[in-house]
């Protein structure tokens, strides 16, 4: 084959001249085929710009809508009541307003919430998440002991990089979580 504009013999098949760059009419024929299979696909599209308002606002709220059922489905399937009784409760020393999930969730990063059963068969809440501590990144671990009976809790153990800490260190740690 023979490119049109300089005249130099090209191998057969080449959509581009490799001395000049000028399109070979390999390539326009490809072309050419490509236009007339689009037909098929061309019924499939639509202006976005065209649609009514009804069909613009079903584009986006069937989408969303699907999402928001996904979301609902997996948080009922996954949710925790343990963690959720305690999230939505109060420690009333600190504040009878601000539920534990709204401090720890705020003052803590990373949180981490779950419920388990103890080797005693007791019903513990865990929350992990990091802070600084004396100006030190550090990992802090709380547990909750939740009466399944009357739905309430207490903390039942601390820790810090995986140290016990005191009673004292903890009401610090608290109070300073429901300050900010």
């Amino acid at each position: 084959m023979f490119c049109k504009k300089c005249g130099k013999e090209i191998a057969d098949g080449l959509s581009v001249c490799p001395e000049c760059n000028a399109v070979t009419a390999a390539a326009q024929t490809g072309v050419a085929e490509a236009k007339a299979k689009s037909k098929e696909f061309i019924g499939g599209y639509k202006n976005f710009k065209s649609l009514s308002t009804t069909g613009k606002i079903l584009h986006i709220a069937i989408p969303v809508a699907a999402v928001v059922v996904v979301v609902v489905i997996f948080s009922l399937i996954f949710s925790d009541k343990y963690v959720s009784i305690v999230k939505n409760g109060h420690l009333t020393e600190f504040s009878k307003t601000e539920t534990v999930g709204e401090a720890f969730d705020d003052f803590f990063a990373s949180p981490k919430w779950k419920s388990f059963k103890s080797e005693k068969g007791d019903r513990i809440v865990e929350f992990n998440g990091e802070c600084e501590y004396f100006d030190e990144r550090v990992k802090v671990c709380i547990q909750f002991e939740v009466d399944e009976d009357d739905e309430s809790f207490e903390i039942s153990y601390a820790d810090i990089d995986g140290e016990d800490i005191s009673l004292i260190e903890l009401y610090a740690m608290l109070e300073a979580a429901y300050e900010e």
